[in-house]
């Protein structure tokens, strides 16, 4: 098992560019030797750094040679597949896609979306027996390292569910036995999840990863002929698909939830998510329900995807897949735990530096009044009175700042002269 971070960076490549830090929501980079690396015990891995990285600095985890040493064993393998598939993978027919699936080595193809169906009835079942409060989906795994790492005080509000990824896992050993799972999907924050108490996925792949294999196997949809039809296997998923856009979770309930006292919101993007958890609204009166992810329009919009459509385009293909769901082949009995405490990730403890060191910090860079504080984001912070603090923190170098260097410049240029 390949032991590396889920996400890291290559610093050959890095080009001192500060855009990572810049576009980073919790600030999880450290500058040091002129290399920007992540700081993984800060990190919420939402892949926004991966995504915007100019030079291919930050790079997700390749585990492609995992999935090929995994599908060469005996023991049988079963891909759990997400719904978001039909974005990424819309060149294939559905019989394709399993078929060329199988080709790979994989015995059997399933949807994620049945863990998810489990985990809305659970959820369902649950929640009317909760006293009122406010109550957080734990389906995002980058929303989960978000609150547990910088909300620690609302870890206790997060619904206490596994994924849908855990608990497909687990319904599919409770079908299947002593197999090998496989997740594949568009998260780069699913990969952290091998490291959960009681994890039940032996390996995670991205989308990217996935179509990594396809093509190694030469496996094209336009030369690929199936002899029957292909299906998802125990049999196929119906709501739980529409649990990658934002909403559809909450849409999934609805047949169990109508008539509840309770109150249902979905919001999406990692800058709401964080305005929302920093004035969390009360609920005297009942229950509400906050369904959060921190990719902007859910997991439609995953740094781990092939594809760079838009948002619009990528949304009307899962509902479109939606709407052709078939009925249920079968009655989806799980009898294992959905069960999960969020209490194993230790909270970011931020320092509070006093304000006589903070004046020095910008002193020391040239700032010694106001006016001097341009803010100009330069240095990857939005201030820099944040660029000071990180300083301190060691994260950051004096030699971020454009204006104290331009400054040194041209003093040097003047003795010169």
């Amino acid at each position: 098992m390949n032991k590396q971070e889920a996400i890291y960076t290559e610093e050959t490549n890095c080009q001192d560019c500060y855009k990572c830090i810049r576009h980073c929501p919790v600030k999880a980079i450290k500058i040091e030797n002129h290399s920007a690396s992540i700081i993984h015990s800060q990190c919420i891995f939402c892949g926004k750094c991966v995504s915007v990285c100019p030079s291919g600095a930050k790079k997700l985890r390749n585990d492609v040679q995992t999935a090929k040493f995994l599908l060469k064993q005996s023991k049988p393998v079963i891909l759990s597949l997400a719904p978001s598939y039909p974005i990424d993978f819309d060149e294939y027919s559905k019989d394709q896609l399993i078929y060329a699936l199988k080709q790979l080595g994989f015995a059997r193809v399933s949807e994620t979306a049945l863990g998810a169906e489990i985990v809305s009835a659970s959820l369902s079942e649950w929640l009317p027996q909760q006293k009122p409060g406010v109550y957080i989906s734990s389906c995002c795994p980058s929303l989960v390292h978000l609150i547990l790492k910088y909300y620690p005080e609302l870890s206790a509000n997060i619904t206490p569910f596994k994924s849908p990824a855990q608990v497909h896992a687990s319904y599919l050993r409770e079908i299947y036995g002593d197999v090998c799972i496989i997740f594949a999907g568009p998260c780069i924050a699913k990969k952290t999840e091998l490291a959960y108490p009681d994890n039940n996925i032996n390996l995670t792949l991205s989308f990217q990863e996935l179509d990594e294999l396809l093509q190694d196997s030469d496996l094209q949809p336009g030369f690929i002929q199936t002899d029957k039809p292909e299906s998802f296997e125990p049999f196929e998923a119906q709501n739980g698909k529409a649990y990658p856009i934002d909403g559809g979770m909450l849409n999934s309930m609805k047949p169990d939830v109508a008539g509840m006292d309770a109150s249902f919101m979905s919001f999406s993007g990692i800058e709401n998510v964080k305005s929302i958890l920093s004035n969390l609204p009360e609920k005297n009166n009942g229950r509400l329900f906050l369904e959060l992810m921190t990719c902007t329009g859910g997991c439609i919009n995953g740094p781990g995807q092939t594809t760079d459509k838009s948002i619009a385009r990528n949304r009307l293909q899962i509902i479109e897949n939606c709407e052709s769901a078939t009925q249920y082949a079968g009655q989806l009995n799980f009898n294992g735990s959905t069960h999960q405490q969020y209490n194993f990730l230790e909270a970011v403890n931020g320092k509070d530096y006093p304000e006589r060191l903070i004046i020095k910090t910008l002193s020391d860079i040239g700032k010694n009044c106001e006016t001097d504080e341009l803010n100009c984001g330069g240095c990857g912070y939005f201030t820099c009175r944040q660029f000071a603090k990180a300083v301190l923190d060691e994260k950051a170098e004096s030699q971020m700042c454009v204006s104290y260097m331009r400054r040194m410049a041209q003093n040097k240029a003047s003795v010169l002269l």
